[in-house]
């Protein structure tokens, strides 16, 4: 029968695995965001300078604007933009409370 002590060890070194696994998770999610928003502001840049989305270009038509309305995949990227931005203002409040 293990020793009480030995238990706790093995507590503490799942305690430590999770944070260290959740540390992971956290900064994966936003890495993939700031990637998410940086295409998504390339888009908007694209839009604003020569009436072209590049989104709907590539996933739903010729890239006009407008031009892939019924195209769902676009509609998609364009909710997972808007997705990475909440999580980005998540994020810019606990560093704007970190400092």
């Amino acid at each position: 029968m293990p020793s009480l002590a030995h238990v706790g060890w093995v507590k503490v070194l799942w305690i430590v695995l999770a944070y260290q696994i959740k540390e992971l998770v956290v900064k994966v999610i936003n890495v993939i965001a700031q990637l998410v928003l940086i295409i998504g502001g390339l888009n908007w840049g694209l839009i604003g300078l020569a009436q072209y989305d590049i989104v709907s270009g590539i996933f739903g038509g010729d890239g006009a604007i407008g031009a892939g309305q019924g195209a769902v995949l676009p509609v998609i990227i364009f909710i997972v933009v808007g997705v990475a931005a909440l999580w980005g203002i998540v994020q810019l409040r606990s560093v704007m409370n970190d400092s």
